[in-house]
């Protein structure tokens, strides 16, 4: 019975198989949680959570069994009330920390990226049947989209990759069940809001997102009907809750910014021009010069000279809080950007834009307990990369065919729309920040793939005209 239904059901299939490869990779690994320096702001923020907890906790616990005296019930009582997140000066989010608080730890949050990883998968089979893929082709090409291992290092890593990939999966899946052309519930219009609001939550530069699906809706039919449309509601969630939590971090910072990094990832947009600034931000530039220069010698990552600045004390001097020096070079980046603006393009286009396309580096950290499993898993792994890179550039040329396409024949279909998306993304990302700028893309390989498959299958399809073979809404 059990073997009956397994054959016969491809999506038990793909979950098995999914949950096998983790098993085997994990156990070889190590069974580690993988630190890298970007876990430490939401170790941070999950620890402050942790420890409000413990307040309250010990809060009710007095009341209930009198232990503490009128006089210290009125403190601790106080003390909650007034002790904002210890330290907590808006450095991230709070989804990604709040999934670590309610899975109760590091260990137990890589275990969720595990399962989300396996869900992950079943949409991208959904997704694939959606697009008139066969059973077996949507079966295949899901265990080998899953068999890239930096998928399973993101799923080790205490980062927001994992969770990011898993929301960005369900919203495009959604996208290829005709969610632009057939008309939906407000439920279902207010859930995809939701779901979005929460991937902003987590990383809020995905704000954009709904602005681009709302975009697709005037692109496919402008009109007033448009304009009146109930799937207007899916910029509900996103927009307040990306302005909410910019206000609850100016009631504790004084800056309304989603993030106090905001100011910092901005200066780094100036790392190749920093000296060209104006006199008053010297205090500036002069270090930021020199750990520049110093990173360009040592042949470190240059994106990250004014984070070595800071981390080697260049400004304590100033006596500024962090969301204070962010605000600085902030209004430093905004001067030197507006007075130079042909080097920050030179630099957005040469140097960030073009990292969007490269498969991000995901170095172990942490090294394998088995020497022999670790020396296939980076020979395999730099395989993939290599391969990655060839659908990505593949992808760029056979993009451009789906905007012709669009232009020339008002052809909108899932494809026109995946491509649309990921440009809009590659250029908006290279012009807010530069540094590790191929981790915008992760989320987003699995359609880039998906969409050269697509490709493939359509053209050799073709009888007499390639509009009539494409996947038309």
């Amino acid at each position: 019975m059990v073997n009956k239904t397994f054959f016969k059901n491809p999506i038990l299939q793909v979950i098995v198989v999914c949950l096998l490869m983790r098993i085997i990779l994990f156990s070889l690994y190590g069974n580690k949680v993988t630190e890298c320096p970007d876990s430490w702001s939401f170790n941070h923020f999950y620890e402050q959570m942790c420890k409000k907890k413990a307040e309250i906790v010990s809060f009710i616990f007095a009341e209930k069994t009198k232990t503490i005296s009128p006089s210290n019930n009125d403190y601790l009582s106080k003390k909650i009330k007034s002790n904002k997140p210890i330290s907590f000066v808006g450095e991230r989010s709070p989804s990604y920390p709040l999934v670590m608080f309610v899975c109760g730890g590091k260990y137990k949050t890589v275990l969720f990226q595990f399962l989300i990883g396996i869900l992950t998968a079943v949409f991208w089979y959904k997704t694939l049947l959606k697009l008139k893929f066969s059973i077996k082709s949507s079966f295949i090409i899901t265990i080998i989209l899953q068999s890239y291992l930096s998928l399973f290092i993101y799923e080790t890593f205490i980062l927001v990759e994992t969770t990011v990939l898993f929301l960005i999966s369900i919203i495009f899946y959604f996208l290829a069940d005709g969610y632009l052309c057939v008309k939906k519930t407000i439920k279902h219009e207010l859930f995809l809001s939701f779901l979005i609001g929460f991937l902003v939550l987590v990383k809020p530069f995905y704000i954009l997102l709904p602005c681009i699906i709302i975009g697709f809706l005037f692109l496919k039919d402008l009109n007033f009907k448009s304009l009146m449309s109930r799937k207007l509601l899916i910029l509900l969630f996103p927009f307040l809750v990306y302005f909410g939590w910019s206000y609850v971090v100016k009631s504790f910072t004084g800056y309304f910014v989603s993030t106090t990094y905001f100011g910092l990832n901005k200066s780094q947009n100036c790392v190749y021009f920093a000296e060209k600034g104006p006199k008053k931000y010297d205090w500036i530039m002069k270090p930021y010069v020199k750990h520049r220069d110093c990173a360009i010698k040592e042949n470190k990552d240059v994106a990250m000279s004014i984070w070595y600045a800071i981390n080697s004390g260049e400004f304590k001097d100033k006596n500024l809080t962090f969301p204070q020096l962010s605000n600085e070079l902030g209004n430093y980046a905004s001067a030197t950007i507006k007075n130079n603006f042909s080097d920050y393009l030179y630099q957005v286009v040469t140097k960030s834009w073009f990292d969007f396309w490269k498969p991000f580096d995901t170095k172990l950290d942490n090294k394998f307990d088995n020497k022999y499993a670790e020396y296939l898993f980076l020979k395999v792994y730099v395989f993939q990369n290599s391969l990655l890179l060839v659908f990505k550039f593949t992808f760029l040329a056979i993009s451009l065919f789906y905007f012709y396409n669009y232009f020339k024949f008002k052809i909108f279909n899932f494809e026109f729309i995946v491509c649309t998306t990921i440009w809009t993304v590659s250029i908006l990302q290279s012009l807010v920040t530069y540094g590790e700028n191929a981790r915008f893309s992760f989320p987003f390989e699995y359609l880039m793939v998906i969409v050269v498959l697509s490709f493939i299958r359509n053209y050799r399809t073709i009888n007499s005209n390639l509009k009539n073979t494409l996947n038309i809404f």
